[in-house]
C-alpha cells in the first residue's frame, strides 16, 4: 500500500505547475505515508512545513485532517471549519462530503454540546448530497456517524 500512496503522490506532484505547489504536493505525500505509518515525528514534521510554506486556505482541510490524527481536536475542528467557510478549498467536488465526515468526527470526538449541534448540521447538509451523487461508502459513514449523536 505504501509504494502505491507514494506513486500516487508523485503522479500528484507532477500536476502542479509550480516548483513550491510541486514540493507541497510531495509533503502531502510524505504526510499520508507517515500517517499509514503512524511515524507521529514525521507527521509533526511534515505538518509544520506546510503550515510555514503553503498558502492555508488551499490546504486547510487537509490540516484539519492531519491535526486530528495528532490528537488536537481544537486545531482540527478550526481547520475544518476554516475549510467549510471557505468552500473546502482546492477541493474537487466530491471532497467536501468525505471532508465533513472528517470534520464530523473530530466534533463528535471533542463532544461539547455545540460540537454535537453542528456535527448534526454538517450531516443534514451533506448525507443527502452523497447520495444523491451515489457515493454508498461515504453514505454508509454518515449513517454511523449519524448514529453517534
Amino acid at each position: 500500500l505504501i509504494p502505491i500512496v507514494k506513486s500516487g503522490w508523485i503522479y500528484v506532484q507532477s500536476l502542479y505547475e509550480n516548483e513550491q505547489d510541486s514540493h507541497a504536493a510531495l509533503r502531502l505525500a510524505q504526510f499520508w505515508v507517515a500517517i499509514i505509518e503512524n511515524d507521529r515525528s514525521e507527521i509533526q514534521s511534515t505538518m509544520q512545513w506546510l503550515l510555514k510554506n503553503v498558502d492555508n486556505d488551499r490546504f486547510t482541510f487537509r490540516f484539519g485532517i492531519a491535526y486530528a490524527a495528532l490528537g488536537d481536536l481544537d486545531a482540527a475542528i478550526r481547520h475544518h471549519e476554516r475549510a467549510a467557510q471557505s468552500n473546502w478549498g482546492d477541493a474537487n467536488p466530491f471532497d467536501p462530503s468525505w471532508f465533513c465526515t472528517k470534520y464530523v468526527e473530530a466534533l463528535i470526538a471533542r463532544g461539547r454540546p455545540e460540537d454535537i449541534e453542528r456535527a448534526r448540521e454538517l450531516v443534514h447538509i451533506h448525507k443527502p448530497i452523497t447520495e444523491k451523487l451515489g457515493m454508498v461508502p461515504i453514505v454508509v459513514r454518515y449513517e454511523e456517524l449519524e448514529s453517534l449523536i
